[in-house]
């Protein structure tokens, strides 16, 4: 009983990272156009997506393997980036200065 109560307490506290290939499935699905962004050569090929909505630009995502490492990441300015769970949004700040990311934020899936 203690070991299903602590997977529990975990799984809330710990959801999974979201994934580049659900969530991209989900954007396209909801009509926006997805590229993968990056260089093979740096090593983050396939983890970066642009996402574009009636062919205006919208944001970029940045899925990173773990949750500190997007944090790290998005604090490397003076104005942090958006941040949900491993995924960093080309935007400074919080959701509510960007309605336009709401729906992007709803399409965020683990893979």
């Amino acid at each position: 009983m203690i070991a299903a109560l602590a997977y529990i307490i975990h799984g809330r506290l710990n959801p999974p990272n979201y994934g580049v290939n659900a969530t991209a499935d989900c954007l396209r699905a909801e009509g926006y156009t997805v590229r993968r962004i990056g260089s093979r050569d740096s090593g983050n090929y396939g983890r970066n997506i642009s996402v574009r909505h009636r062919s205006h630009y919208v944001t970029d995502l940045s899925f990173w393997p773990t949750r500190t490492a997007a944090k790290d990441y998005s604090e490397t300015d003076s104005v942090p980036l958006l941040t949900r769970r491993n995924v960093v949004f080309d935007a400074e700040g919080d959701l509510g200065t960007y309605p336009a990311l709401k729906p992007i934020v709803a399409c965020l899936r683990t893979d």
